[in-house]
């Protein structure tokens, strides 16, 4: 639980994209996870977003730094329909690839989906 918690304390990090003060990413291995609520429009938007990230991260020389997007099944609490993860090898790999111009021009992508994440 305790895991969790630190995880979903981490999820902000990858959207938050203005100076808001926030925990720095650990050192080590760790994993942000997004649990977020898309109609079959906004499912769509996203996927091929995260499709164009994954893109540039890869460019830019991260192959293994993916995003997923898993759509929820079965009976669950709260209103949430999709997960949304990706792994990191650490702070050094997270803060260089947010910090590349490929990686700032793809995030403005995720301004239409801005009302996914502010729930």
């Amino acid at each position: 639980m305790v895991r969790v918690a630190l995880l979903l304390t981490l999820v902000s990090l990858i959207l938050t994209m203005g100076a808001v003060a926030q925990d720095q990413p650990p050192e080590g291995p760790f994993k942000t996870v997004h649990l977020v609520t898309l109609d079959a429009a906004q499912e769509a938007k996203l996927t091929g977003t995260l499709a164009q990230f994954n893109a540039a991260i890869a460019k830019a020389g991260y192959p293994n730094a993916q995003y997923r997007l898993y759509k929820i099944a079965g009976k669950q609490q709260g209103p949430y329909s999709h997960l949304w993860e990706a792994s990191w090898s650490g702070r050094a790999e997270y803060e260089k690839i947010h910090s590349l111009p490929v990686y700032q021009e793809a995030s403005s992508l995720l301004k239409d989906l801005k009302c996914v994440y502010e729930r």
